[in-house]
């Protein structure tokens, strides 16, 4: 079957049914217990946003840590909340995005179109958010120079993070090539 012939079926099959039987068989779909690569998109990306959010409030815990000299206390606090609060706009903004793809109004081409624009928003910012994690384990590093075993903790969390994002990552482009 052609994409083409695929849109036509798509937006034949919808034009048959007035407004009500679309809301009723939406009303159906979304109801049941299965959940289509776009909501769990959606959820994931509401997930990832409570994540971020829990973790812009907790960055302020750095003022007052007794494991932090003094004198970068404030530095390491200010900028983890900025990073997490930037995080959490970005997943806030894509979740908005994301759900608002409606499957049973839109065309499929409209679907595809939007649903390739997230997974590119989403790319850009991971593009934007890379080099200020890598700024800020050099920031952590630069805070416990003098201490061997805090550095080396700082760079097992760095691999061990970067091999749970490697497997987030894959997630979310493995459900966007479900949805696409």
């Amino acid at each position: 079957m052609e994409f083409e012939e695929m849109k036509r079926i798509w937006n034949d099959s919808f034009s048959r049914l007035d407004s009500q039987q679309q809301t009723e068989i939406l009303t159906s779909v979304q109801s049941s217990r299965r959940s289509t690569a776009l909501q769990d998109l959606s959820k994931r990306y509401l997930r990832f946003a409570c994540l971020s959010g829990v973790m812009t409030v907790l960055s302020l815990a750095y003022f007052t840590s007794a494991l932090i000299p003094e004198s970068m206390r404030y530095t390491t606090g200010i900028a983890f909340a900025v990073y997490f609060c930037i995080a959490c706009v970005m997943d806030l903004y894509l979740y908005r995005e994301v759900s608002s793809i409606n499957l049973a109004a839109d065309t499929v081409d409209s679907v595809i179109r939007q649903s390739i624009r997230c997974r590119k928003l989403h790319l850009t910012f991971i593009l934007i958010l890379l080099p200020l994690a890598f700024s800020m384990i050099g920031l952590l590093i630069y805070t416990f120079d003098a201490e061997r075993y805090m550095v080396l903790g700082i760079i097992a969390g760095f691999i061990v993070g970067a091999l749970m994002g490697i497997r987030q990552f894959r997630k979310f482009m493995a459900e966007y090539k479900e949805l696409i």
